[in-house]
């Protein structure tokens, strides 16, 4: 028997994502407080602005890494070209053997569009990204290594994108216990070698260093998985052969996805360069710490969701609406929980441990903290339901993130000379909680024939009760 459990969490997808995601939060939890306890508050920033700017490969990627994953499902669900673009699967459509032709074509597009892609992505980062980090860069005591560590990561970064179309066919064909199990396994040996670096006195350029060789890690390691597995059935080119209709296919949805991120993290995205550019590197530091540790916590709560994304496109594929309802209340329920106990414990013990240990960079201030809280909550929670919208393959992220964008805007325009860096947590909130998250969730639980009672009573409702218990907690009774 235990040997039967064992067997079935090395092959669990979901066991496997929460275990490649506790290594590497786990990481970072152990080099951050070395980081924050070793160096100035101007070296802290670089490192923190350095790993936010990671969020530019998102904006590149023009929402084909979802889009590919989803192909593959349906690939994987019998679904051929001519279906791929076309909007949701028929109940009685229940052909199930995978369409290995239809993969081998997915191949063939995806590598070639990953290719331009991630020359973009090199342009962005070297012209762009070069211009947001270069005051930071000259603020440094060394800044010609902040240079170099910079050079490096332009150079890295766009070689590990390349690793994303391996990603799709490992996670679309329903690989993602095999890769998880070797992410886990390059988090665990970076973080081995970042806190022995710095246990032997090695700066923060070694630190960045490390990171981006374990990025680079990463992309071998998808490629010998993609092209070892599934009995060598992936063919690996730089290039590969083109196929129109695959395109034709992926490109609608892909650039409605891109357009609704953009419109959505838009104002995250700016509020990183003026906290780069526009404060003191200690208040600069202390707010890109907000966004990464939200970040952090929103990676351990997707495990359970996002982790069955491939299986939520398959389902759908085979008009299997009662499985995709089971699969998607237990992962996104999880998903809540995990977020919201995430962000109430930090706001509990995050100000002691940083007081405990003196930081020059505090814990961010609690107001801050829980009102950004509350808003990726609910963006966390519009997002699971979009993504569940999105496997009948009709995608509207463009629609619902340029309207939701309005009240960013118009929030921020009337807050941001009055309260400063709180206007945009209030934006966020406002607009996630009256247009985004309820907009979402009506178009998905439409889609899947589910009433509102009846599918969030033991999904959201129970997370967000208690997250609005936590905050009136914090505030009034401590």
């Amino acid at each position: 028997m235990p040997r039967l459990s064992w067997t079935r969490l090395w092959n669990s997808p979901l066991a496997t994502t929460w275990a490649a995601t506790i290594a590497q939060i786990a990481g970072l939890m152990l080099v951050l407080p070395l980081i924050l306890g070793k160096f100035p508050a101007e070296e802290v920033r670089f490192w923190l602005l350095l790993n936010s700017l990671l969020i530019l490969s998102q904006l590149v990627e023009v929402g084909f890494t979802v889009t590919f994953g989803r192909f593959y499902s349906y690939a994987m669900a019998g679904k051929g070209v001519h279906e791929l673009g076309r909007q949701g699967a028929k109940a009685n459509d229940t052909k199930s053997d995978p369409d290995w032709k239809n993969v081998e074509l997915l191949n063939g597009a995806g590598q070639r569009i990953f290719l331009i892609l991630a020359l973009a992505y090199f342009l962005i980062l070297a012209t762009f990204g070069t211009w947001i980090v270069w005051d930071v860069i000259d603020g440094l005591n060394y800044p010609i290594y902040g240079l170099i560590a910079w050079a490096i990561m332009v150079i890295s970064q766009p070689l590990s994108f390349l690793g994303k179309k391996y990603v799709c066919y490992l996670s679309g064909t329903g690989l993602v216990a095999l890769n998880q199990r070797f992410t886990a396994l390059v988090s665990l040996l970076s973080t081995t070698i970042m806190i022995i670096a710095l246990l032997l006195g090695g700066g923060i350029f070694i630190v960045i260093l490390v990171g981006q060789l374990a990025a680079l890690g990463s992309l071998f390691r998808a490629r010998y998985l993609a092209n070892s597995a599934r009995a060598g059935r992936y063919e690996d080119s730089w290039f590969g052969e083109f196929a129109p209709e695959v395109w034709a296919a992926a490109w609608p949805s892909s650039w409605k996805s891109a357009i609704g991120h953009l419109s959505l993290n838009g104002a995250t995205h700016l509020s990183i360069i003026l906290f780069s550019k526009g404060v003191n590197p200690v208040e600069g530091a202390s707010y890109l710490l907000t966004l990464r540790l939200i970040s952090t916590i929103s990676q351990i709560s997707n495990a359970p969701f996002y982790s069955k994304l491939p299986f939520l496109g398959r389902l759908r594929g085979a008009g299997d609406l009662p499985g995709l309802v089971r699969l998607a209340k237990r992962g996104m329920s999880l998903s809540m929980v995990v977020f919201v106990v995430g962000i109430l414990g930090l706001a509990f013990a995050g100000p002691s441990v940083f007081e405990f240990f003196k930081k020059e960079v505090g814990f961010p201030p609690l107001d801050l903290w829980l009102t950004m809280g509350t808003a990726f909550a609910l963006q966390r929670y519009g997002a699971m339901h979009l993504q569940i919208y999105t496997t009948t393959n009709h995608v509207i992220w463009h629609w619902i993130g340029g309207v939701t964008a309005i009240p960013i805007i118009l929030v921020l325009a009337l807050l941001l000379p009055i309260i400063g860096g709180m206007a945009l947590p209030i934006a966020l909130s406002l607009a996630y909680g009256l247009v985004y998250a309820p907009w979402s969730a009506v178009l998905s639980l439409r889609s899947i024939e589910q009433r509102f009672w009846k599918f969030e009573k033991t999904v959201s409702l129970p997370s967000f009760g208690i997250l609005i218990g936590g905050i009136l907690w914090i505030q009034y009774l401590t």
